[in-house]
């Protein structure tokens, strides 16, 4: 849950790459443009208005050079030609071309394992464990039954001091198919709850997964977000909580990551806050509506549901 207050102007600025949005594609699973159940260039294309539509400014492209395929397009044998499972050289400079069109710019993956003796110096040690992982990925393992509010805040502090100063942020989305391809039968299985979850479906629900993040990357442009102070609590076994503060403006975020709701009062742990916050945006089952004021010295907060 999301609650926000009042605004202010006025802050240092950061290089394009700190304050934009990247959407990770692979293009194995994202389109398929040909019929032939496998994602390609072509595929991106496509969805180029969809990737504009949620608010992303960089689209960060996965392998898809010449490859024997073994690793699925990560094993690179020439990074100068397109490999023909992807589609050509021509369609991968139309696709540059159409997404400065769009306004957003974009990313390659190189994958360039040639020189290890240089990579290691960039590696974790002892002291600065996983401070080579760029991107979030570990967040998806993170939720495990028996993982309370003090394991995730320590995870969280461990990213924010190890990592390199940046922002990122991506999201996952892709009838028989869900529209990923014409063919019969894909490279590998579409989610059999296709019918219920995608985009079309999502778009028609205001508390959908999908206008949930369109929110958030709406807030995720604000000075309190792209500058604020970062300061996390455990307030509860099961209540995480993190704030973002600069001057006068504050956003906090709750989570209830346990099975029962929880009784909280925020400003126990984080005092500065105000006794009155409303609502920015909420998970899609925790039964507060955007706009909705909330009382901080004490409310219910029904469990973190995901589906």
């Amino acid at each position: 849950m999301l609650c926000f207050c009042d605004k202010t102007e006025g802050y240092k600025t950061y290089d394009w790459w700190q304050q934009s949005i990247v959407y990770q594609i692979y293009p194995l699973s994202f389109k398929d443009s040909n019929g032939d159940g496998y994602g390609d260039i072509n595929g991106i294309i496509e969805k180029l208005d969809y990737i504009k539509d949620i608010g992303v400014d960089i689209i960060w492209v996965q392998p898809f050079y010449k490859s024997p395929m073994l690793d699925l397009g990560y094993d690179v044998a020439d990074y100068r030609a397109v490999d023909s499972l992807f589609g050509t050289l021509d369609d991968f400079k139309n696709l540059i071309k159409r997404t400065h069109e769009k306004g957003n710019s974009g990313l390659t993956c190189p994958e360039d394992y040639g020189t290890p003796d240089i990579l290691k110096e960039y590696l974790g040690n002892e002291t600065h464990p996983g401070a080579q992982i760029a991107f979030y990925n570990r967040l998806v393992h993170l939720l495990t039954p028996n993982t309370n509010s003090s394991g995730v805040e320590k995870w969280v502090r461990s990213m924010i001091d190890n990592f390199p100063e940046g922002y990122y942020n991506w999201v996952v989305s892709t009838r028989h198919t869900n529209g990923f391809t014409k063919a019969k039968k894909p490279w590998v299985p579409v989610n059999p709850n296709y019918y219920r979850m995608n985009v079309n479906a999502q778009r028609v629900n205001p508390n959908s997964h999908l206008n949930i993040f369109k929110r958030l990357v709406q807030l995720r442009r604000t000075p309190v977000i792209r500058y604020g102070d970062l300061q996390t609590f455990a307030p509860k076994e099961w209540i995480f909580m993190f704030t973002r503060s600069v001057e006068t403006e504050t956003v906090a975020v709750v989570m209830n990551i346990g099975s029962e709701t929880e009784e909280v009062c925020a400003q126990n742990s984080a005092t500065a806050l105000p006794d009155t916050m409303f609502v920015y945006t909420s998970s899609m089952h925790s039964g507060f509506s955007v706009g909705y004021s909330i009382l901080l010295l004490i409310f219910l907060l029904p469990n973190l549901k995901l589906n």
